[in-house]
């Protein structure tokens, strides 16, 4: 086995495999961050920074057919393009639960260690080619990304037993309502309306404008008032009663006095007024 610079391997947890043609060209990788930019008034720009992402790596090489070329490095322990194909593959169907591990070696001219990379990986692309002239020789384009342990951790908690009391039911205070009647007032005696009992004095006539007397001296007549027309107060007589025995005459309010015992109502309010109608003397 020729001397040993620059060497990547790849494990998969059961097998550890070198690349046998280092990256061609460039092993690119990439260190990415979080960090926000903003701009903040009278200060400019400022960055925030963040935790780092994961990291990328990617290069592009190829399986050769055969050994013996220089640029092929593990002729002792060499795999068919195939097998790596296939093993790279397979790789990609266990993920994310049995993520790879990348490591690149890196060592001066008498074997030392410089520094190396070691890390769990996924493989994000891979991508095969086939050159004409080329038979056998596989290219390829690889894609891995860093993966970090990211199982969530499951906790039990014994929460002590404890027994809830039932709220008590509250109930509303009964509410004590106060009628308050108001006694029946009575009806001044000087104040007269329709269905009032009455003594009447003087002469009565058959109009309330006064002509054709109907009773000559009605002194003591007990009557009840019938009707007032109090749209005809400058009439003599707008107020119409009608006696115990019938009969209805006319007279002014200088002629009646409030009186008990007859009719339908007294001097403390009753019936008959308000089928009558009329106002107040």
């Amino acid at each position: 086995m020729r001397g040993i610079l620059y060497g990547v391997f790849l494990d998969d947890g059961t097998t550890t495999a070198r690349f046998p043609v280092n990256p061609i060209g460039e092993l690119s990788i990439e260190h990415p961050t979080e960090n926000e930019h903003m701009n903040v008034l009278n200060i400019g720009e400022i960055a925030i920074g963040r935790s780092p992402m994961l990291r990328i790596v990617t290069w592009e090489s190829f399986f050769p057919m055969r050994t013996g070329d220089t640029y092929t490095i593990n002729e002792t322990d060499f795999k068919t393009p195939e097998w790596w194909v296939d093993w790279i593959k397979s790789i990609q169907a266990k993920a994310p639960k049995e993520p790879a591990r990348l490591i690149i070696d890196r060592r001066d001219i008498t074997g030392t260690l410089i520094f190396s990379d070691n890390f769990q990986v996924l493989v994000e692309e891979f991508t095969t080619t086939e050159k004409g002239g080329e038979v056998g020789d596989i290219y390829y384009q690889i894609k891995l990304s860093e993966w970090k342990p990211h199982e969530a951790k499951t906790v039990e908690l014994q929460l002590p037993e404890r027994t809830i009391a039932a709220a008590p039911v509250q109930t509303a205070a009964p509410q004590v309502v106060q009628a308050v009647v108001e006694p029946q007032r009575d009806k001044p005696i000087t104040q007269l309306a329709v269905g009032d009992k009455v003594k009447v004095s003087g002469k009565t006539a058959y109009t309330t404008k006064g002509d054709e007397p109907l009773i000559k001296n009605a002194n003591d007549l007990t009557a009840q008032i019938m009707r007032w027309d109090k749209e005809y107060t400058d009439r003599a007589k707008p107020i119409t009663v009608k006696s115990a025995d019938g009969k209805t005459s006319n007279a002014s309010k200088e002629q009646l006095t409030a009186a008990g015992g007859y009719g339908g109502r007294s001097s403390g309010g009753g019936a008959g007024r308000g089928a009558l109608g009329g106002g107040r003397l």
